[in-house]
């Protein structure tokens, strides 16, 4: 039987995750963040593979941060801020954490500034790192609008699965919207 964390542990813990690989950390996601997301969130190439709109101000982001915070107490949710060189350039996390089943959503992204470093990719096998050794995951699953190559690409680059077309998955600004899926299991897992 894998490791189950109680939720208070969890809750202790996570808020003192700091994940490097030396070029990148990951850490917890602060309200001084604001700025460095306001410059990828205000775009509308970011809000248009996500299910909100580009932030029109400053006081978006801080809304955005502060509902992720509240949203992130009392759950085994994880959400991190990738920093690069002292400047907040996107985020990756683990949401709907289900430790009965061992399974998590990965989500991600960056400031397109950044892309075509590898920081997502590098940001990715990080907190699938910390899902799988930590917090006992067995199964780590992503998806994307059908029409978002870049993060498909990511999920490919990481090692995991297509498993399919979820059709119209997802109301999201007026339309439905098919959904790609994609996981990786931990014995899959390097």
């Amino acid at each position: 039987m894998l490791n189950t964390y109680e939720k208070q542990d969890v809750m202790e813990k996570k808020e003192q995750i700091v994940l490097s690989n030396g070029e990148i950390t990951l850490r917890p996601l602060k309200m001084e963040d604001a700025y460095d997301m306001f410059a990828y969130c205000s775009l509308n190439e970011i809000a248009d593979g996500m299910t909100w709109d580009a932030h029109q101000s400053i006081e978006d982001t801080k809304a955005f941060i502060d509902y992720t915070l509240n949203r992130l107490e009392g759950s085994n949710d994880v959400f991190l801020a990738i920093e690069l060189d002292g400047v907040i350039v996107g985020s990756t996390s683990l949401l709907y954490v289900d430790n009965r089943h061992h399974v998590a959503e990965l989500g991600y992204m960056l400031n397109p500034a950044y892309a075509g470093r590898g920081i997502v990719t590098k940001a990715v096998n990080l907190i699938m790192a910390h899902g799988f050794e930590k917090m006992a995951m067995n199964r780590i699953q992503a998806r994307c609008f059908i029409d978002n190559a870049g993060s498909e690409n990511v999920m490919k680059r990481v090692g995991m699965e297509f498993e399919g077309i979820l059709r119209k998955r997802m109301f999201v600004k007026g339309h439905y919207h098919d959904m790609k899926m994609y996981s990786i299991l931990r014995e899959e897992w390097n």
